[in-house]
């Protein structure tokens, strides 16, 4: 399997677990404090769903959509890193991880 299949299906099942945790969350001041975590936790789990996509189906998009990509998982790891629970802390690191190994691709690519 791919380096980047892999890693963007980690940060899928990351960033889903953390959505499900602020799903939980009863306080509405907590759940302020942690919006912005949720919200890009969805968009780097489109974002990565899309990579997965178009890495499978052999895009020659795939590239450039990876730059995208990464810029998005690195923000939702940047994010999350500032929250304590144990789902955020694993989401953090697996979209640092995705985000690296898309990079990394496009370097190679270049």
């Amino acid at each position: 399997m791919d380096p980047r299949s892999e890693a963007c299906s980690r940060c899928l099942v990351a960033c889903s677990l953390c959505i499900t945790e602020f799903l939980m969350i009863r306080s509405e001041v907590e759940r302020k404090a942690v919006r912005r975590c949720r919200e890009l936790c969805g968009e780097c789990m489109d974002s990565c769903r899309q990579m997965l996509d178009l890495l499978e189906g052999g895009s020659r998009y795939a590239e450039s959509y990876g730059t995208f990509c990464a810029a998005i998982c690195r923000l939702c790891a940047q994010e999350c890193a500032r929250h304590p629970s144990e789902s955020c802390r694993r989401c953090a690191e697996a979209s640092g991880e995705c985000a690296v190994a898309l990079k990394d691709k496009v370097k190679a690519v270049s």
